[in-house]
């Protein structure tokens, strides 16, 4: 998926799923919808993603893994604006905003869920909430590159693509 190739990324996903549902693996059934609904996404499938995605969040939830639940609810978000259904966009938001206030140590990538989030209130037209979630991403995002003390590996992370819209968006000025 880091790589753009969505069609493959799409194709390992389901030989994924089909076998995690064999083995009745929960955890992987719900990483195995995530990628898929993920790929589907950038393959502008959206019923399809938003029907795996949801699946993948409904799974985490069941299974108290809240924090495991962003990635899904970030590309369910990003679904959800890409063909104008800004109220699904904004429930989804509603559940990032909720995991970055209560459990953003938990969380894998707090500056996608923050960003996210931000381009959601962006949409809804409350850009004072998306200039304070769009400079929580920025604070997160310094953070975790402060820390990664490999050139190679600072680079690799900053070439993940909402990190990268991250930075643009700190060199275009906030959101109005």
């Amino acid at each position: 998926l880091y790589e753009g190739r969505y069609h493959e990324a799409r194709d390992a996903a389901g030989r994924a799923l089909e076998r995690a549902r064999a083995s009745g693996n929960d955890v992987l059934m719900a990483a195995a919808l995530n990628n898929l609904g993920d790929a589907e996404r950038h393959l502008g499938l959206a019923g399809e993603a938003i029907e795996h995605l949801c699946r993948a969040a409904e799974i985490e939830r069941r299974l108290q893994r809240d924090a495991s639940s962003a990635n899904a609810l970030c590309e369910l978000a990003l679904t959800y604006l890409q063909t104008d259904r800004i109220a699904g966009a904004a429930t989804a938001a509603d559940d990032l905003v909720r995991l970055l206030d209560v459990k953003p140590n938990e969380l894998m990538h707090p500056q996608q869920v923050a960003w996210v989030a931000s381009r959601v209130r962006l949409a809804q037209g409350d850009g004072g909430a998306a200039r304070a979630l769009a400079r929580r991403a920025s604070l997160h995002l310094d953070g975790m590159v402060a820390a990664i003390a490999d050139a190679e590996a600072r680079t690799a992370f900053l070439a993940l693509e909402f990190n990268r819209e991250i930075l643009a968006a700190d060199n275009a000025g906030p959101p109005s």
